[in-house]
Parts: C-alpha cells; structure tokens; sequence
C-alpha cells in the first residue's frame, strides 16, 4: 500500500524502502536467449504499490543499449515494456515506452482486449507513464487506475507478467530478447 503520493516521472525518490523483485538470471531470458549478455544487457527491478483507486509500477530497467526511435504500436520495434494483467473481467496487455529521452515521450498503449478505439481510451484514460535515463538504463514508472482493468476494492486481486523487451541495433530494430517475470 503506498504510504506516500506517488508522482509519476521515473525519478523513483518516493520508492525507497519498498520490496523489489528482480530479474537478472538468464533463466528470465524468455526470447532469444543467445543474445543476452548478462545482466549489464538487460535486467530488471521491480516495485508495485497500489492505493483505493490505482495501482503503481516502477522499474529500474538495466539496459547497456537504450534503443526507441518509434511510438505507438511501433514502439515494439525499440526498447520498451509490456504489462499482462489477469482480472475478473479479461486479459489486458498494455506497451509501455519510456520515449527516447528526446522527442519522443513516454506513453502506453494497450494491445489486449481487442476492443474498439473508444473503449481502448476508456481503459488508457487514467494512465501515465513517466520515465528517466539513468547512466545504467533507464527508468519508467506507470500509473494505472484499479477500475480501468475491473478491479474493485472486492475483487483487489491483480495478477501481472510484466516482459521487458531489448532492442540493440537502432539500424535493425526489433526484439533481441525478451525479459519477463513469469514463462
């Protein structure tokens, strides 16, 4: 339970103390294994809090080559981070790019459910993505309300794989490999 106001913007200076899980083992490497280099490559760590009406994530993402020239449903083709979550009410899958640190800003977008533009901002409205280089990486926080993904302060239940994809050749882009929290 968030004990503080959360400020979305990749700083993470209101996350201190709070419990990470952290994915820095090869046996997290879900695509492309051969690729990855160890832990400087790619590796993540990650924290939630949540309060009456939002849950909050924040990733502290290991990256020795940040690569993102795309936004929206091209941000796949870059560095970027992806949230599943299981609820009473369906499968959510949201893209999270934490922007380039340029021109680009940080944004989500949500892949599943297929569902109409109307009702794809219905669930995004509410959500902000904020995020930060940092010398090893970079940083991205999100904000997503409770209500958005059917959870009510009965059900309170939130079950996520959160997969964080790496791209290394900006002149290539696409996938290198894939960091997720579950198989």
């Amino acid at each position: 339970r968030a004990a503080n106001k959360i400020i979305i913007g990749g700083k993470l200076s209101e996350w201190q103390g709070i419990d990470r899980v952290i994915l820095d083992k090869k046996q997290y490497i879900t695509y492309k294994p051969a690729n990855w280099q160890g832990k400087d490559d790619l590796s993540a760590k990650i924290m939630t809090q949540y309060d009456d009406e939002n849950l909050y994530l924040a990733l502290k993402i290991t990256d020795d080559r940040f690569v993102q020239q795309f936004s929206r449903d091209e941000m796949l083709k870059g560095d970027h981070v992806e949230l599943w979550f299981g609820t009473e009410r369906g499968t959510y899958q949201f893209g999270l790019s934490p922007g380039n640190f340029n021109n680009l800003k940080p944004e989500a977008v949500l892949w599943m459910p297929n569902v109409s533009s109307d009702n794809k901002q219905k669930i995004l409205k509410g959500v902000h993505v904020g995020s930060q280089k940092t010398e090893a990486g970079y940083n991205i926080e999100v904000k997503i309300p409770l209500a958005n993904i059917g959870v009510t302060k009965e059900t309170y239940s939130v079950k996520f794989t959160l997969v964080v994809s790496d791209t290394d050749d900006a002149a290539n882009p696409g996938q290198d490999s894939l960091l997720a929290s579950s198989k």
